[in-house]
């Protein structure tokens, strides 16, 4: 499976939670290892792309002997490949995507990257932002940054 979105937008958090639940690894794709079982998780995919390793590993998901979790800004068939039989997997590969979130969500990320940095901020700072940044969860954690650098 892959799951997709935007950078910032929580695909490491859960990659994560569904490590640990499952007791699974995390690889690096340009060095796996000979003898592959359990839940496999391969993070920032196409940049980490290996194509001969990542067929073998959907290859061998198929199998029934391991469980792959990729994680992308892209969707699969948007990576770029030039393996033959390796579009048509990544075209058959269950994907999960992370959309851009809405006012609620994108306030509640705001309000959980201030608190990271212990920034208290009212909701009247919240929704100001909210009118005047970027729509995106990168947009988000670029603002909170930059304002913690001025207050720090």
């Amino acid at each position: 499976m892959a799951l997709t979105g935007p950078m910032g937008c929580g695909k490491t958090h859960l990659a994560a939670l569904w490590i640990e639940e499952n007791e699974g690894q995390i690889l690096d794709l340009s060095n796996l290892p000979r003898r592959i079982q359990g839940c496999v998780l391969i993070e920032d995919l196409p940049d980490a792309m290996h194509e001969q390793n990542l067929f073998r590993l959907i290859n061998e998901a198929a199998r029934g002997t391991v469980h792959v979790l990729l994680t992308s800004t892209r969707k699969p068939r948007q990576w770029p490949v030039s393996l033959p039989d390796l579009p048509s997997r990544l075209a058959a590969m269950h994907t999960v995507a992370i959309e851009e979130p809405d006012d609620v969500v994108l306030g509640g990320v705001l309000k959980k990257l201030f608190a990271d940095r212990q920034i208290a901020v009212d909701q009247a700072v919240i929704d100001y932002l909210l009118t005047r940044m970027e729509r995106s969860t990168a947009a988000a954690l670029t603002t909170v940054e930059r304002i913690h650098v001025i207050y720090s």
